[in-house]
């Protein structure tokens, strides 16, 4: 406790209440913080009296900051502080400085001029400050707070400006035109209606009215910006209530805001673009500086609703008469008796409408402008396109034909409100309420069936073409046949929903999508951890008669856990080729499985195009090369696009242990191949399956034998019913010979 009773000369406000013992005390902090200030080894404070104001209770404090030799503000080296205690513990503690000259500092709160000043010190809440409050932490609080106002940095470098004025109860949101630089000093018409809010503090939503006929449909206001002269930021200001007053803080250099007010309504008269009966509404620009030196750093805007129209207030800062015309009474120069006195201001608090960039700043993110074509807008992808749009991510165009029903809306971002809707028009207005420049246009059509020069156009301008359809036909369409130099990307759900799959062209399109599936596909067959991967958990869910009318039973949680996933995906886009496949067990703790691009080996043979999988070109002759000097072979696995005349080749299985190998001979043999087969159709879920035969030969040449004639003809006969072409591939010292069809349709291609 310190002794210290110095007697401070200046006037002093009285304090609240009346005196009381410290024994009389009944609020738990107020003792606390008594019993703290009281005690001898407490420096810096020293308690003068206690006191009860109706049932709150004051304890009257002398406080000994560290004061430099030239403070930076007017901080005594004793100071009276009051700190009143609400006797429900509903507020915070109350500080205010005894002594009437106590600067009114950055960091105080607002108060009418005869009022004790009010010092703030604490940028949190109470309920959170109650769980760790000590008497201790408090009186280190207020120490701290006086201290670091006499040395002029109680605010922090990095600590945002403090607000011009107190914060106003109703607020107004804006369009976002109405803070940019460029259309500061604009008028215009807006609509304004009441949005939410309460009787206390009203939520009011303003836009651009164009037509006359939208004006009539709800209130409507005229609107005018104006910029006002940067201020160092201070302590926040009372609001003004009348024109006049507000002159005090919108001037501008050596004009006087009432002048520039007068300009701008003139010139309003004299274009009579605007209709000066409506109502008058001020949007001011405060540019804030952190000290006099600096530049300003932040714009402060607030909004002034006058009440009265426009011809109204001319009429009050004299710049015309009173008159019921709508162009005003003329008069030669303003009557600058006339200062708006009774033009009484109700202060709003703007906001603007988020338009995309602002919704990628508030996601941390950096606003990308890119252009993407997504096609399929089901439960995946509507959380994808929510997810990136809401982080400001892309300008989007939607392609789905789809309608939304019921059973869709229990994983689909759509509600109940959208049933019967075309699933990408329903989404991109849902998704264009979210911002206000609208990111997203819907394209109501089927990309496999429908050719149409919207189509076109929209995937020839894209940069991306992002295939969310979960559809292989739709897939390879996008792929192979659609023409537009945007790179391609695809993501899916396994059947079980645990997994997706992302998969992503490069920039230059140098592999392409449909390798990247095949290369997916081998991955599936190779890890013995993904056997499942494509197998279904959930039972089958009919939700109509039709015996097409069947879905899927899929968590809700995993589409969204696999919706964020993808999505990071897309924005995460490099040059480099992705294929992903991303696992998540129960409780969806997931892992990721970075899938290795093996490359393709391409080859035209008649009027099939085979791809050939580089891994599956080593195999095959590094197999050749360990049984010689006998011949070797084995099966092909891969799929045939019939419609598109391409053959992907993607896996190979040796010879089978009954296999007879001679110097000039191969008979493949039969154990276990069969299962093997069909082992590895279950895992890619039909889409891989055998294609074809290889064997080798011990020299250079891979010319068809005799034997390669019989046994190419017995492989036509044998892949007949099944209505694809005969495939074998001949094996040799630096070559090999892919035979497609007919045994003299062959082509060369080294090995690798």
């Amino acid at each position: 406790m310190n002794n210290n009773s110095s007697v401070i000369a200046d006037a002093e406000h009285a304090a609240p209440g009346e005196t009381i013992a410290i024994s009389e005390l009944l609020l738990p902090r107020a003792i606390e913080l008594a019993r703290f200030v009281e005690d001898e080894r407490t420096a810096y404070f020293s308690l003068v009296e206690c006191r009860r104001n109706c049932n709150n209770e004051v304890l009257v404090v002398e406080i000994e900051p560290e004061v430099p030799q030239k403070p930076a503000n007017d901080i005594r080296r004793l100071e009276k502080i009051f700190v009143e205690f609400d006797h429900e513990d509903r507020r915070q503690p109350r500080v205010t400085a005894a002594r009437r000259s106590f600067p009114r500092v950055i960091h105080t709160n607002v108060g009418l001029k005869d009022w004790p000043v009010d010092l703030c010190l604490f940028d949190r809440p109470f309920d959170e400050q109650k769980l760790n409050w000590t008497a201790a932490k408090f009186a280190a609080q207020l120490h701290h707070w006086l201290c670091r106002t006499a040395r002029g940095d109680l605010h922090n470098p990095d600590q945002p400006l403090e607000q011009l004025f107190i914060g106003a109860a109703d607020r107004l949101i804006l369009p976002s035109s109405c803070f940019e630089p460029i259309d500061r000093n604009h008028e215009r018409v807006l609509e304004v209606h009441r949005i939410g809010g309460h009787e206390e503090a009203m939520i009011l939503l303003a836009r651009q009215v164009s037509q006359e006929k939208e004006r009539n449909a709800r209130p409507a206001f005229t609107l005018l910006v104006f910029e006002a002269e940067s201020r160092m930021h201070s302590r926040m200001e009372i609001q003004p209530r009348t024109l006049a007053e507000l002159e005090y803080y919108a001037g501008h250099g050596d004009t006087k805001f009432i002048d520039r007010l007068s300009d701008k309504l003139r010139s309003l008269q004299d274009n009579g673009t605007i209709d000066l009966k409506l109502p008058l509404m001020l949007v001011i620009w405060f540019p804030l500086s952190r000290d006099a030196k600096s530049r300003p750093e932040s714009i402060d805007v607030w909004a002034f609703g006058t009440g009265q129209s426009a011809l109204e207030v001319g009429a009050s800062i004299g710049l015309w008469g009173e008159s019921t015309d709508t162009r005003g009474g003329v008069l030669l120069s303003r009557d600058t008796s006339k200062t708006g006195e009774d033009v009484e201001l109700v202060m709003l608090k703007p906001s603007s409408v988020l338009t995309q960039n602002d919704g990628a700043k508030c996601n941390g993110s950096q606003p990308c402008n890119r252009k993407y074509v997504s096609v399929g807008a089901g439960a995946l992808g509507s959380q994808v396109l929510e997810l990136l749009v809401r982080g400001g991510h892309g300008t989007w165009t939607l392609i789905d034909d789809d309608i939304l029903m019921p059973h869709n809306v229990a994983r689909h971002v759509l509600t109940g409100w959208s049933l019967g809707q075309p699933k990408s028009e329903a989404l991109s207005y849902h998704l264009n309420s979210i911002y206000e420049d609208e990111p997203t246009r819907a394209i109501v059509a089927n990309v496999i069936l429908d050719q149409t020069e919207e189509l076109t156009e929209a995937f020839s301008e894209t940069d991306v073409i992002v295939d969310l359809s979960a559809s292989v036909a739709v897939s390879r369409r996008l792929a192979v046949d659609v023409v537009s130099n945007a790179r391609r990307v695809a993501s899916f759900l396994s059947p079980s929903g645990n997994d997706s799959v992302f998969l992503a062209e490069p920039l230059d399109r140098s592999y392409r999508l449909d390798l990247l599936e095949m290369d997916y596909y081998r991955a599936l067959i190779l890890d013995p951890d993904l056997a499942d991967h494509l197998q279904s958990s959930g039972e089958k869910y009919r939700y109509a008669n039709s015996c097409r009318d069947v879905s899927v039973q899929l968590p809700h949680d995993s589409v969204a856990l696999h919706s964020v996933l993808a999505s990071k995906q897309i924005k995460l886009l490099g040059p480099m080729a992705v294929a992903k496949i991303f696992r998540a067990d129960d409780e969806l703790i997931g892992s990721c499985i970075n899938v290795k691009l093996g490359g393709f080996h391409r080859l035209t043979v008649t009027d099939w195009t085979i791809f050939i999988s580089d891994p599956v070109l080593r195999t095959l002759s590094a197999e050749r090369l360990r049984q010689l000097p006998k011949e070797t072979g084995g099966v092909l696995l891969g799929t045939f696009d019939v419609s598109r005349r391409i053959l992907y080749v993607v896996h190979d299985l040796p010879a089978p242990d009954d296999s007879q190998r001679q110097p000039t001979t191969f008979m493949r043999g039969q154990n276990g191949l069969a299962e093997k087969v069909a082992e590895i159709g279950e895992i890619s879920k039909g889409q891989i399956s055998y294609v074809g035969e290889w064997h080798s030969h011990p020299g250079k040449s891979t010319r068809p034998s005799t034997k390669d004639h019989a046994l190419f003809e017995w492989l036509k006969e044998f892949r007949h019913n099944d209505g694809v072409p005969a495939v074998m591939a001949i094996v040799g010292e630096t070559s090999s010979r892919w035979i497609v069809g007919d045994i003299a349709n062959g082509t060369e291609s080294k090995n690798t």
